[in-house]
């Protein structure tokens, strides 16, 4: 995901390499932005949720990490 306010001032190397390696990633931020608290967010999905991540930039290798149908259900809540 890239949000299209991102700008790169010299290649990505890090978020390249992590792609190339199928390894997820994403930038961090000041602060928990989520439309929920944690505590919400924690009873709701029954998950550790991460904390301070700008969903501005992050890759998912959906093969390794989630299933569709995980990702369908999260979009649903």
């Amino acid at each position: 995901m890239l949000d299209a306010d991102i700008l790169f001032f010299k290649k990505p190397m890090e978020m390249i390499n992590c792609m190339i390696a199928s390894k997820g990633c994403f930038m961090s931020d000041y602060q928990n932005a989520y439309a929920l608290s944690l505590e919400n967010l924690i009873a709701l999905l029954n998950i550790d949720i991460r904390r301070r991540v700008n969903s501005g930039l992050m890759y998912i290798d959906v093969e390794k990490a989630y299933t569709l149908d995980v990702i369908e259900t999260f979009l649903k809540l």
